[in-house]
């Protein structure tokens, strides 16, 4: 399951927060859960945040690469 995460998320950004999060919320998550996967993954330099606008870093690609291949 991590894989198919990875490769999807690897595929979609650049997206809007708000896209992520609609997707996120018909899978129960919360708005503090998602605020807290943002924070986290942005504190671990995966993701970056410019307004609304989230993207991958090139170290966050990398990671999505691998974790996508298993």
């Amino acid at each position: 399951m991590l894989r198919n995460l990875a490769a999807a998320v690897n595929q979609t950004l650049p997206a809007q927060s708000g896209t992520i999060y609609a997707a996120l919320l018909t899978q129960g998550c919360t708005l503090t859960q998602y605020k807290d996967i943002l924070d986290a993954l942005t504190e671990t330099g995966l993701i970056r945040q410019d307004g609304q606008l989230i993207d991958s870093t090139p170290e966050g690609k990398s990671f999505l690469l691998l974790a996508s291949k298993g």
